[in-house]
């Protein structure tokens, strides 16, 4: 029961930063640095996100989909370059190999 306590401590820890994120994008400038700190949001201030994906100076949306072409992209060529190497170590015999699987392991 400690051991999952300690836990459930340890991951709100880490998980409170992406909650004060989410947060701080409903609420206004003087909310987001007042003191005390307000854990949520009075009134929701759904405009900040509307503002976000409509301004013309900030293409979020063309920015969000390049991120997401790029990812995708990196992901699938390593996927196949890994499995490339995969079939090599597994599959093949060649004089080299247990020296240059284990510099790249």
């Amino acid at each position: 029961v400690l051991y999952h306590a300690v836990m459930l401590g340890f991951a709100a820890i880490f998980l409170l930063p992406f909650y004060w994120m989410t947060i701080s994008a409903f609420k206004n400038n003087a909310e987001i640095f007042a003191n005390p700190v307000s854990w949520w949001p009075v009134p929701f201030r759904w405009d900040n996100i509307t503002l976000l994906l409509t301004r013309e100076d900030f293409p979020f949306l063309r920015q969000f989909a390049n991120s997401v072409f790029y990812a995708g992209s990196v992901a699938l060529a390593v996927m196949f370059s890994c499995s490339l190497a995969a079939y090599s170590f597994g599959c093949l015999r060649w004089r080299g190999r247990n020296l240059v699987f284990g510099i790249t392991i």
